[in-house]
């Protein structure tokens, strides 16, 4: 199955593509900006910041999919999808 890192776990989305990837067999890593204020399920939780390319970068590596249900402007949805495809990543933004 794949790894997949879910940016925006916190939210209504995020949380239900966590849920969703889990219950497939995924491997889910959860990235939010504060840990202390995630109560769902995941392999792993980790702090990051969608719109902080190091922090992308980091999470990204050791993933197959970075999965972004973070609600933010289009500059900044363009600006994850250069550092995230330059990396060779696939990406799913889930944009509202």
């Amino acid at each position: 199955m794949a790894r997949i890192a879910v940016f925006g776990a916190n939210g209504t989305i995020g949380s239900a593509v966590v849920a969703e990837a889990l219950a497939r067999g995924h491997r889910v890593t959860a990235v939010v900006r504060d840990r202390s204020r995630y109560a769902g399920a995941a392999a792993a939780v980790v702090t990051g910041d969608v719109l902080d390319p190091a922090d992308v970068a980091r999470v990204a590596a050791g993933q197959d999919v970075l999965v972004s249900a973070v609600e933010f402007p289009l500059w900044a949805a363009i600006s994850l999808l250069c550092v995230v495809l330059v990396q060779g990543f696939f990406v799913m933004m889930v944009l509202w």
